[in-house]
């Protein structure tokens, strides 16, 4: 089973919470959103399903929750998501972010791409950029 932690519940982050349902191998165990008012509201009613007893909480609480995963679902560029890899990276999960500019970030931002990098190859852990806006989910 792979462990997600949800950072942004959101548009894109929401369609996640609903695709994880359809595979087995998937489980949103813990989300949190900057916005206070989501807190305390579960992943599946959020996101128009059944409960899934996963909340949405605060930052320090989601990613001391044990998980593979951190998945980053809140912008599409590299500077406002590059703080939450490192947090990710922190805690001891592998990161993905949807931020489409994470695609080739040396393009984008040469010096955040490589504290990044260097962050977790020293970690051992892995960074993945997978940019997709709401409608490509």
């Amino acid at each position: 089973m792979l462990r997600v932690v949800l950072c942004g519940v959101g548009g894109v982050g929401r369609n996640f919470v609903r695709l994880s349902r359809e595979h087995a191998g998937i489980q949103v165990v813990a989300a949190y959103s900057r916005n206070p008012s989501l807190h305390g509201r579960d992943l599946g009613e959020l996101s128009g399903g059944p409960a899934t007893g996963a909340a949405v909480g605060d930052k320090e609480s989601a990613l001391a929750t044990e998980a593979e995963v951190l998945l980053i679902a809140t912008s599409s560029f590299l500077r406002k998501v590059e703080a939450e890899i490192h947090d990710g990276l922190r805690a001891g999960h592998d990161v993905m972010s949807t931020a489409e500019e994470m695609a080739f970030p040396w393009e984008v931002d040469a010096a955040a791409a490589r504290s990044i990098d260097e962050h977790a190859r020293a970690a051992g852990m892995t960074v993945m950029g997978a940019g997709a806006n709401p409608g490509y989910i």
